[in-house]
């Protein structure tokens, strides 16, 4: 069924050049994010912080209040400078397990410009918006 409207032009949210590169195995990091993702859920805003700060690792991260916090890490290649961005945990397991190949690049800018999700050696693409993080 073909539906009438003004659809947004998503074109211009997709960044033409990206600062930061990340490459990691992404079975390896649905499994990271399933973990965390549990104790995301329990905050009610279902958020995990991805920091980039130590060369060739990831670090997944969320908290509960009144329960406590989880981390993980993995292993991943990474270049740019190091950055901390947050985001809703269930669109990142979503975009994750739509892809089939076994390793994913995670094109980014800054903490609050669209991410790039997408299959090494595919054309399909994957964008997430990340949530603004007030500490």
């Amino acid at each position: 069924r073909l539906l009438d409207g003004q659809y947004p032009v998503y074109q211009t949210l997709i960044p033409a050049q990206f600062s930061r590169q990340v490459v990691v195995d992404r079975k390896a990091l649905l499994a990271s994010l399933d973990l965390v993702s549990v104790l995301a859920l329990q905050s009610k805003n279902n958020i995990v912080k991805v920091s980039l700060s130590e060369p060739g690792s990831l670090k997944l991260s969320a908290e509960a209040q009144d329960v406590g916090n989880a981390t993980e890490t993995l292993s991943a290649q990474w270049s740019g400078d190091a950055i901390e961005i947050a985001f809703n945990g269930k669109y990142l397991i979503e975009s994750l397990k739509s892809m089939g190949s076994s390793e994913v690049e995670i094109s980014m800018n800054g903490p609050t410009s669209p991410v790039i999700i997408q299959p090494v050696g595919a054309p399909s693409k994957a964008l997430v918006m990340p949530v603004q993080i007030r500490e």
